[in-house]
């Protein structure tokens, strides 16, 4: 996506929701002008957890074409996987990744209900460490980007941290692009605030980073 048509999207974003909230039916667009429907799985963890089969027939019998996976993968860096077994209980689900499957019998079965998967998320650290075996993962998948769900909050503490993440990411992105695959960036809240100087966080990263290689979800 061009950054300036992101940012001016992700202003319009929050007014757009609001009149949706109050809008009639009829304000939105019907379901046949819409190329493809997609899904980040996180949305629905627990719906996938007891007959994942079962599951996936009853989404694309909605009209959903396309997934969006989380991790952690069985190849996801042992931080990830540490801080998700941390986490789960207080969740109420566990499961992620391919639901038990390898990518290729996770492809299979999606492909049978006619979903595909053009993105994956993923942490950071697999991202850094680990990206033969998610770039390899997702090209098996037919996923197109690589994206990262957030950047921990210890590693963007400071303006100057932020100014080494964008670094960081021009290096995953070289890193996604010689095995085949792209490397976006999925924000949320924080960053979007200026700080008292008056710099927006996510502004150093989208002046620090080459927008050939670092993308933005």
């Amino acid at each position: 996506m061009d950054r300036t048509h992101f940012l001016k999207t992700a202003s319009l974003f929050t007014f757009g929701a609001t009149c949706l909230s109050t809008a009639s039916a009829h304000w939105l667009p019907p379901l046949d002008r819409l190329k493809s429907i997609g899904l980040g799985l996180f949305s629905v963890p627990k719906l996938l957890e007891n007959d994942l089969e079962a599951d996936v027939k009853a989404l694309a019998e909605l009209g959903i074409t396309e997934f969006e996976t989380y991790g952690p993968y069985p190849f996801s860096d042992a931080r990830n996987k540490a801080f998700w077994a941390e986490v789960t209980p207080r969740l109420g689900f566990s499961v992620s990744g391919f639901y038990g499957k390898t990518a290729a019998g996770f492809k299979q079965l999606l492909g049978d209900h006619g979903i595909r998967v053009p993105a994956m998320h993923t942490d950071l650290y697999t991202l850094e460490g680990n990206m033969g075996a998610l770039a390899e993962a997702a090209n098996t998948l037919g996923a197109k980007y690589v994206v990262l769900t957030s950047i921990p909050d210890y590693e963007r503490t400071s303006l100057d941290a932020y100014k080494r993440i964008a670094e960081r990411f021009n290096t995953i992105g070289e890193n996604a692009k010689a095995e085949g695959v792209y490397f976006a960036y999925h924000n949320h809240g924080y960053g979007l605030v200026p700080e008292a100087s008056g710099t927006t966080p996510i502004d150093l990263i989208f002046e620090g980073t080459d927008p050939s290689l670092v993308f933005f979800e």
